[in-house]
């Protein structure tokens, strides 16, 4: 094993991966890569559509449980054509701004327990 995964050939040849459950299978390859490499490198090579399902599942939960930065570190794409890339921009765009809001709302959650406390 090594620390690149084609898409192309881990959905066995298919060149559009939709919903969930391929995105959490991806994941979970993604996280045994990851227990054993500094990053890992997703060959989008031969993939002509991911479904925002899919880039949620796979990209989105790893930007809300471990964080954006963790992500641009950790996660390398390659070959990627316009369409896929725009997907995964706007998934990375809704969790980063989930984030965001969810810290700003822990925050204010805290500091309004402090201070009727």
């Amino acid at each position: 094993m090594d620390n690149k995964i084609s898409l192309f050939d881990f959905f066995e040849h298919l060149s559009s991966i939709t919903g969930r459950n391929e995105g959490q299978k991806l994941r979970e390859q993604i996280d045994i890569i990851l227990n054993k490499y500094n990053n890992v490198i997703i060959d989008f090579e031969n993939i002509d559509l991911v479904t925002q399902s899919f880039a949620d599942e796979v990209f989105g939960i790893i930007i809300r449980t471990k964080g954006s930065d963790f992500f641009k570190e950790k996660i390398k794409i390659k070959n990627i054509n316009d369409f896929n890339k725009n997907i995964i921009k706007w998934v990375f765009s809704y969790c980063s701004d989930f984030n965001q809001t969810h810290h700003l709302s822990q925050n204010h959650n805290h500091s309004s327990k402090r201070k009727f406390a």
